[in-house]
């Protein structure tokens, strides 16, 4: 009887160490496995991370070289407009003041009454460059002498014959600079004439005259020209209305007192 209790305590004894023996095992396994894929989880979030990081450089990099680029690039372009807009503006040419205050002081010395002499500066052809008036007096009879800037010079109108123009009535005359014209029109003891002038290569060229005499005492045949040429009234009238009356007109001629060169300064 006390043998067979003996012998069931031992086999009890040996059951119990055989289970600790697979349990502890177990842990050990599972402490293992565990360990393995913490070891696992931080080589890959290590690696991910590198790569990121690794990929942010190279992007950095590579957007900090295109910016880079496109900064020289616009540099270049800004350096090639300076460039550009330094080339296409040349110093204006204002040796025509020095030359042309020559003339008006001369004038000045020559003129017959110079208090009743003056100048003035008009674009006959709309280059930038004006030309120069100055008027005689102001006198009906007075007429303004003319002269243009060329090669560093200034140089008086002439006329067909060689002779220097005088151009005017009372120092003035009249100009149409968009159509580069000039005139006079004017009645004078009951003659009205009408004189128009192209300005072309720094001459004044007769394109009409008209002329009549309809107001004037003691005339028994009244008669109406177009360079010299009779027509009717109707005719006449016409053709004053479209070749001078419908055009804008300045006068021009009196602008300055002949001791005044403050606009040639």
């Amino acid at each position: 009887m006390k043998k067979t209790i003996l012998l069931a305590i031992l086999s009890a004894t040996m059951l119990g160490l055989a289970g600790c023996g697979e349990t502890a095992s177990t842990a050990e396994s599972s402490d293992a496995a565990e360990t393995t894929t913490a070891e696992t989880t931080d080589t890959t979030a290590e690696t991910e991370t590198t790569a990121e990081e690794t990929t942010t450089s190279e992007t950095t990099a590579a957007t900090a070289e295109e910016t880079t680029a496109d900064e020289t690039t616009t540099a270049a372009v800004s350096d090639t407009t300076t460039a550009a807009e330094t080339t296409s503006a040349p110093a204006a040419d204002t040796g025509w003041k020095d030359a042309y205050k020559a003339i008006v002081t001369e004038f000045k010395g020559i003129a017959e009454n110079p208090a009743d002499a003056y100048w003035d500066l008009q674009d006959f052809d709309m280059d930038g460059t004006p030309e120069l008036i100055i008027a005689e007096g102001t006198a009906h009879v007075s007429g303004a002498r003319l002269y243009y800037y060329q090669d560093g010079a200034a140089k008086q109108m002439i006329q067909d014959d060689g002779q220097p123009l005088i151009y005017g009535e009372y120092g003035e005359f009249l100009i149409c600079p968009e159509e580069h014209l000039a005139a006079i029109s004017n009645t004078h003891m009951g003659f009205t004439y009408t004189d128009i002038r192209k300005y072309e290569n720094h001459k004044l060229t007769k394109i009409l005259f008209m002329d009549d005499n309809e107001n004037a005492p003691g005339e028994e045949t009244i008669e109406y020209k177009v360079n010299d040429t009779k027509v009717t009234k109707e005719e006449y009238e016409a053709k004053f209305k479209s070749d001078f009356e419908s055009r804008n007109w300045t006068k021009v001629g009196t602008k300055y007192k002949i001791d005044d060169l403050s606009a040639l300064n």
